[in-house]
């Protein structure tokens, strides 16, 4: 029969015991389990890359046309947009403009602008179907052309052989001089349309 002493002993010894096993049993518990991704962060992750391509590349603008030359993209007045066959095109910044010849047309706004279009064929083979044509938009509007003979939109329609280069002007009528975006086509069948922009 246990005495009092010992009694009290074994009950000390048992709550000591349930005490150190709870304290391994909170212990392992509150280790910090391994991270792994989320569904929702690769998610994010493929979000972030969406203009990447497979070899995590940023892909570049349209470039193919019939010729294999590479179409530039969009540009500000005054830079020059480069194609891979080695002509170039450029369209100055736009400056004020009052037609000045007697037979005009196309002057639909209060204010027109004019701006020096320049090509360059540094490419082996001439610019045989020239099209020149540029259409604009200003403030939300389309631009109208503006007429003015002998001065301004008397492009040559004769093709600019290898080496050569063309200058001529041309002018819009524009609801917002300030704001105005050109779209230039060289020609029909060799070279993409060139944007000329004020702002992007």
């Amino acid at each position: 029969m246990l005495t009092m002493k010992k009694h009290a002993a074994l009950i000390v010894a048992g709550l000591a015991l349930t005490l150190t096993l709870g304290g391994c049993a909170s212990t392992s518990t509150s280790a910090a389990p391994t991270k792994t991704p989320s569904a929702s962060a690769a998610a994010a992750s493929d979000e972030e890359c969406v203009i990447c391509d497979p070899d995590g590349a940023i892909p570049q603008a349209d470039e193919a046309d019939s010729s294999g030359s590479a179409a530039p993209s969009s540009f500000f007045f005054g830079a020059t947009a480069t194609f891979e066959d080695g002509v170039t095109v450029s369209i100055s910044a736009p400056t004020p403009y009052t037609p000045q010849g007697t037979d005009v047309a196309g002057v639909d706004f209060p204010q027109s602008v004019t701006s020096t279009v320049t090509i360059n064929n540094a490419s082996s083979d001439a610019i045989s179907e020239p099209a020149f044509i540029a259409q604009a938009t200003s403030g939300g509007q389309a631009a109208s052309t503006v007429f003015d003979e002998g001065n301004v939109n008397d492009a040559p329609g004769t093709a600019i052989l290898a080496g050569q280069t063309l200058t001529y002007p041309i002018a819009f009528s524009v609801a917002d001089p300030t704001n105005l975006t050109v779209t230039y086509t060289v020609d029909w069948n060799n070279h993409a349309d060139v944007t000329f922009s004020t702002d992007f």
